[in-house]
């Protein structure tokens, strides 16, 4: 079982890696001249909500702050679906 749970974490790791360095690179970014979105499985920049009709795309160095900062805001994935209802 150890095993099996430290390898979904390496990924989950590899993954969070990926999404935090390709943050904002032209692959992941529509408005590029270099604009990789026709291709299948492309995934945009994350957006990060800062008021009203407003979004960042925050540089990777930021990234995890951002991230700290809504684990505040709702601790548990539980707890941020219940407040979207």
């Amino acid at each position: 079982m150890i095993n099996k749970e430290l390898t979904a974490l390496k990924k989950d790791a590899a993954r969070y890696r990926y999404l935090k360095y390709s943050q904002n690179e032209p692959c992941r970014n529509w408005s590029s001249a270099d604009d990789d979105m026709d291709i299948v499985g492309v995934i945009d920049n994350i957006y990060i909500c800062t008021s009203l009709h407003n979004a960042i795309s925050p540089a990777s160095e930021k990234f995890d702050a951002y991230i700290d900062s809504a684990m505040l805001l709702f601790p548990n994935y539980e707890n941020f679906r219940e407040s979207q209802k």
